[in-house]
């Protein structure tokens, strides 16, 4: 069971689930009007309501969804789809605060050169560790590489300094335990060692 650090932006996917959930209602309307009177007009309301249940469905899952969380001494990474890309937390090396293009569509009769800044969470990973320095993502929920990880803060919880805190208390506190159970690992093998002898 995974621990989560970093929750989904639930404001802007509670919008999202207006439309698909609007059709639904529209698509079961129809169907419930017309049944009886035209076949197609049916059928028709009842695609447009399963369209929506999906839809429905699929933003449902996806505010369950964190976009950080900590198990099994890994960090996961949502940015890419329904799979984590599990990061070793022993390469984790901070989290900060950052800012970055919002990657939002821009707005008619913007002017292209100007784009939305958001804040975003950076994670740090090891130098020691190039295999992890890049990955490919969704960009608009974030961006990987050269070793750091960025979240936009369009799609994740309200970012603040108490959130960044709260993150690197955390993963001082894995660090800590995953130190110490090498520590005890290494102690019982010694142990086994010595009673081999």
């Amino acid at each position: 069971m995974s621990e989560t650090w970093l929750k989904p932006n639930r404001r802007a996917l509670l919008v999202a689930l207006v439309p698909p959930a609007a059709l639904v209602v529209a698509g079961g309307g129809l169907a419930a009007a017309v049944r009886g009177h035209s076949t197609a007009a049916f059928w028709l309301g009842l695609l447009l309501a399963a369209v929506g249940l999906l839809g429905t469905l699929g933003l449902i899952l996806l505010l369950r969804l964190p976009r950080l969380a900590f198990a099994d001494g890994c960090l996961l990474v949502y940015l890419r789809g329904w799979q984590p890309e599990r990061v070793p937390i022993e390469l984790v090396e901070v989290f900060f605060a950052g800012q970055g293009p919002s990657m939002m569509p821009r707005v008619r009769g913007q002017d292209p050169e100007s784009t939305s800044e958001v804040a975003t969470i950076v994670v740090r990973l090891a130098e020691s560790a190039p295999e992890w320095a890049q990955r490919r993502v969704n960009r608009s929920l974030g961006h990987w590489c050269e070793g750091y990880i960025t979240i936009r803060g369009t799609w994740c919880e309200p970012l603040s300094p108490a959130l960044i805190l709260e993150l690197n208390r955390r993963l001082v506190q894995a660090h800590r335990q995953q130190r110490a159970a090498k520590d005890s690992a290494r102690q019982m093998a010694d142990l086994r060692s010595e009673d081999g002898r």
